[in-house]
């Protein structure tokens, strides 16, 4: 079994971070990418939740081809 499952969150917002302040009470999860359109919300959201800058993204796209994931949580607005 891996040590820990690598999550991506796509969306910095209300809902990117509420999902982000969770996964981090989980010692067995590892945020491994964010990606929101306003890369400038993920920098900030990652660098609170102690995720690398490195793993920040403006296209979810490029999150998925450069990151190796388990899991995503897809925390976008509806339209």
């Amino acid at each position: 079994m891996k040590d820990k499952i690598k999550v991506g969150i796509i969306g910095a917002g209300w809902a990117g971070q509420t999902h982000a302040k969770f996964y981090r009470r989980l010692p067995w999860v590892e945020i491994a990418g964010w990606a929101d359109v306003i890369v400038g919300k993920a920098k900030e959201a990652a660098a609170e939740y102690e995720v690398p800058a490195s793993a920040v993204y403006q296209d979810y796209k490029e999150m998925f081809d450069k990151v190796e994931l388990d899991v995503v949580s897809v925390c976008s607005f509806n339209m």
